[in-house]
């Protein structure tokens, strides 16, 4: 009795792990198709390059890795790996839900050069920004922020940009998508240009440009032996450039923003 009864187990044990799998690639690949609606969704498509392609009526097994532009693990399972989607022609404004994409490692979604998305933010891979901080070290360290840090960075590339590590909290989520829907559709000469994320397990990280010169605090206060002061004419130009940046963000006519709290530092 007490055989059968450990053997009934073990076949409990095994079916249930079996059933959790079955049902963690379900839900994998319905995020998925998910994912590639929302994109599909915020495009404009004057060449017919997704609407020809892109069938989401169609329910055999492997179908989106069929869909132009889309790359995946295996041809035969409906999970994608990465999208290309430069010299498209798409127009329109940054894809909506695209941080949901859990499984998109990396891609091109936009030629920088001849894009007309309104939106120009890459997805980003965790283990690229994590070697270009140099994991993330306190060296690289540029101030801590209410959400998260911002480090320094260097890609292969030799390009510099400022990365924004994001708190592993709950509550964090709904800014880290606002701010990432925001900065996708915000391009203007004075704000600082946003150039991609990484949404992988618990982490969340924003890409942006570096700007080298350090806060502005720092240049605006006079104290002895401070060699950052500015002159009169140049603060004045500054004023100004923050001001207008401020207007456009707040009466851009297709998106606004309030821009809350303005500091010359990062707290």
């Amino acid at each position: 009795m007490t055989l059968n009864v450990r053997i009934f187990a073990a076949l409990f044990y095994i079916f249930g792990c079996f059933f959790l799998d079955i049902l963690e690639i379900s839900n994998g690949i319905q995020d998925d198709i998910d994912c590639l609606k929302s994109i599909k969704d915020s495009f404009e498509d004057p060449y017919n390059y997704l609407n020809s392609s892109w069938d989401f009526n169609n329910n055999t097994e492997g179908f989106i890795c069929k869909f132009t532009g889309v790359e995946c693990w295996d041809p035969n399972e409906n999970r994608f790996l990465n999208l290309r989607l430069s010299y498209m022609g798409l127009r329109g404004q940054f894809p909506r839900g695209i941080e949901n994409c859990k499984r998109l490692t990396g891609g091109k979604l936009f030629d920088p050069q001849n894009s007309q998305l309104e939106g120009q933010v890459t997805r980003v891979n965790f283990t690229e920004l994590n070697e270009a901080s140099n994991n993330f070290s306190t060296d690289n360290t540029i101030g801590p922020g209410k959400i998260g840090v911002m480090y320094k960075a260097m890609l292969p590339n030799g390009s510099l940009p400022a990365v924004k590590r994001l708190h592993d909290c709950q509550s964090f989520e709904k800014q880290f998508k606002s701010e990432l829907l925001a900065l996708g559709r915000l391009r203007h000469n004075n704000t600082v240009p946003s150039l991609g994320f990484c949404r992988e397990r618990e982490e969340k990280l924003l890409v942006y440009q570096y700007i080298s010169n350090d806060n502005l605090y720092d240049w605006l206060q006079a104290r002895e032996g401070n060699d950052k002061i500015l002159e009169w004419p140049l603060r004045i130009k500054i004023a100004i450039g923050i001001a207008r940046g401020l207007v456009w963000l707040h009466y851009k006519r297709s998106f606004q923003v309030v821009h809350l709290k303005f500091k010359l530092y990062l707290t």
